[in-house]
């Protein structure tokens, strides 16, 4: 009798748990269409440091959980697999890191992520600063913005300066530790999928990818997001192997903050749904956690952030010749790009052909042995049921990439999408080798050989002379702009630059040439030229007409209402220049 009031009220709380799930999924849907944009970007920009903290507290606590659930079980953890494990990753993280030039590599982003950061660590508002002035003792923001770009990645970057205080290259600090914790998650997957052997292929393919050391030692959150997939990978392994309601707690909590490392990656929802599900069947039992309910507002605040993205027809910075930002054609035109990408021999990009040719082959034996897999009922283990449903949405996911205008992956940055499809390349080629290894046993070891071998001769070589880094005319002329200016900088000085979040992340009060008219039409601004010790101008130019004309119509404007001294003056691109001026009246 007891045991069956036990299960009725069991029941009850399970149902009352999906009706509170589904009005409150319905309100939020609601209220997600009717929010007007500029609403939408209040909210994010008041909430989104609050929710996304909280659901970041109880995303660990649950890790714990889960962890502790794995070391305690029956399997355990022996010594040698330890000693594999801390070797590995020292391994892989000497190979990405041997040869470090750290960087801001994506400086059109990477510079607004990181202002907004700066601002999150001082304000706690999901924002960047657009306008600083220095008011004689510090610098301050006058003006911000909510950026369009995801804010898991500047939030941890935040974390770091309330835990050691500000500074820039925090954000190089970040994504090392993420770059450590990555090659520990795909050990740990080719573990699940080939023990030992599967572990070190894992962390050496991994290793031997150009891309991934050109995105570890940048400032972007390229490395969050591929850690985040990961784990949620392998906490997708845990849950299935022993299902549990920290498990499937650690699941949503974890798609949610992955929601919150790039655009796309909300599509991740629907493999985790899939795991969930397949764990209920398990159980014989429908049963999810409160956890789906704290990551609710926080898949909200992802869904207002991308409407107001949306609605900005600026924001899509649709190429020439683009009329829509995401296309069936556009993904047919990108897939020649993306081919260049993964199998071509050039320098210039950031690729490796080794998990290219091996991946290919793998996916397609794969895909061949596919009857005598399930025969041999290998599927039903959890790490090959993750890796079908999370293989299936990432290929998803990448002709999604492929489908966005901007996607021509063999341009040096833009290769970083390509970053995660990486993961089912890799992950295939540890299946079929382990499914090789049983009829010719030496495969294993001529595949671990042949990735060392690679390794030394194309990868050492690529990582050192970072050609994919260093052809990009706009870190080339960042580095000149700084190296012209740094004898000259002082906190009383004025920068007039198009791109004014470079200076203003390094407290340089600066705004742009459209500012800078209204500074001229106003006398009692705070950027009044003559409150400065000196203003200095950057116009980029290009050859028309027989001379250097400037590019954008406000500095042109400017160039015609002031009387400007020539400092310096390179050229980057062909027919392209830049020049340093400083303002003399």
């Amino acid at each position: 009798m007891v045991y069956k009031m036990m299960n009725i009220s069991c029941h009850r709380k399970v149902v009352y748990q999906w009706i509170l799930a589904a009005v409150l999924g319905l309100g939020l849907c609601v209220g997600i269409l009717c929010v007007p944009a500029g609403d939408a970007s209040l909210l994010v920009r008041l909430c989104g440091y609050g929710v996304l903290a909280i659901t970041f507290v109880l995303w660990l606590y649950s890790v714990v959980q889960v962890l502790r659930e794995a070391l305690l079980s029956p399997r355990g953890v022996r010594l040698r697999d330890t000693v594999h494990f801390i070797a590995a990753i020292g391994v892989g993280a000497y190979v990405i890191l041997s040869h470090a030039h750290f960087d801001y590599k994506i400086v059109g982003d990477e510079y607004v992520i990181s202002a907004t950061a700066k601002h999150m660590h001082e304000t706690r508002e999901v924002a960047y600063s657009t306008l600083v002035v220095h008011d004689g003792s510090r610098v301050q923001s006058l003006h911000s913005a909510v950026d369009k770009r995801p804010w898991l990645y500047p939030f941890l970057v935040a974390c770091m300066h309330d835990l050691f205080g500000f500074s820039a290259p925090n954000a190089f600090v970040l994504n090392v530790i993420c770059l450590l914790l990555f090659l520990a998650a795909i050990y740990c997957f080719g573990y699940f999928l080939f023990r030992i052997v599967g572990g070190w292929l894992a962390v050496l393919l991994w290793a031997s990818l150009p891309l991934l050391a050109q995105n570890a030692t940048g400032a972007g959150m390229e490395l969050v997001n591929l850690l985040g997939i990961q784990l949620l990978i392998l906490v997708a392994v845990l849950y299935l192997r022993s299902p549990s309601r920290w498990g499937q707690s650690c699941l949503w909590l974890s798609c949610a903050l992955l929601a919150c490392a790039r655009y796309e990656s909300i599509l991740f929802l629907a493999p985790v749904a899939f795991v969930v599900a397949f764990g209920w069947y398990r159980q014989r039992t429908v049963d999810f956690t409160w956890s789906v309910l704290w990551a609710l507002p926080l898949f909200a605040l992802v869904f207002l952030q991308n409407k107001i993205y949306s609605v900005t027809e600026s924001s899509w910075e649709l190429a020439k010749g683009a009329t829509q930002p995401f296309s069936i054609s556009n993904a047919i035109g990108n897939a020649p790009h993306a081919l260049y990408f993964f199998f071509a021999h050039d320098p210039a990009i950031a690729n490796s052909l080794l998990i290219s040719i091996l991946g290919g082959g793998a996916i397609i034996s794969l895909v061949v042995m596919a009857g005598r897999w399930i025969r041999s009922k290998a599927w039903q283990q959890p790490e090959c049921i993750v890796l079908l449903a999370f293989g299936s949405f990432l290929i998803i996911h990448f002709v999604v990439i492929l489908a966005f205008h901007a996607s021509q992956l063999d341009r040096p940055f833009v290769a970083r999408y390509a970053l995660p499809f990486h993961i089912l390349l890799v992950a295939a080629i540890i299946s079929a080798i382990r499914l090789v290894t049983r009829e010719r046993p030496g495969v294993a070891r001529f595949v671990c050989c042949l990735t060392i071998g690679f390794i030394v001769t194309f990868t050492f070589p690529a990582n050192a002379r970072e050609v994919f880094s260093t052809r990009s005319f706009i870190v080339r002329e960042k580095n000149w702009l700084f190296a012209t200016y740094s004898g000259m900088a002082t906190d009383r000085n004025l920068i007039v630059d198009f791109y004014s979040q470079k200076w203003t992340l390094y407290e340089q009060p600066a705004i742009t040439p459209g500012q800078a008219l209204e500074v001229l039409q106003n006398d009692t601004s705070v950027f009044d030229f003559k409150k400065f010790s000196s203003v200095y101008l950057v116009v980029r130019c290009r050859f028309s007409g027989g001379d250097y004309q400037p590019t954008q119509r406000e500095t042109m404007q400017l160039l015609e209402r002031l009387d400007v001294e020539l400092l310096a003056e390179r050229s980057f691109r062909p027919l392209e220049l830049t020049r340093f001026y400083r303002i003399v009246d």
